[in-house]
């Protein structure tokens, strides 16, 4: 579509006109593609971003359960060592 348009512009320019419309045709075409690489880049950037602060945020509070379990554990090891050290010197 794109070269059907400009071989028609190109057609009705005169010949040493030519050569600039399709450096202005190949000049526009570049930038509209940088354009949309540029966009596609962004989008995907921004969705990697999104993606790794899921992931961190995932890794972070499976660590604070852990670490609520780990302390509950201490807890609760240290509560049967206290019962076990006043159950012996309450049967003294």
């Amino acid at each position: 579509m794109i070269t059907w348009i400009s071989g028609q512009i190109v057609s009705f320019v005169t010949p040493w006109k030519r050569s600039i419309v399709v450096v202005v045709v190949v000049v526009v075409a570049s930038v509209a593609a940088a354009v949309v690489v540029f966009v596609v880049v962004v989008a995907n950037h921004k969705n990697i971003i999104e993606s790794s602060s899921y992931w961190k945020s995932r890794l972070t509070l499976e660590f604070q359960i852990r670490l609520n379990l780990d302390c509950l554990v201490q807890d609760s090891d240290a509560n049967a060592r206290n019962r076990r050290h006043w159950h012996r010197i309450g049967n003294y």
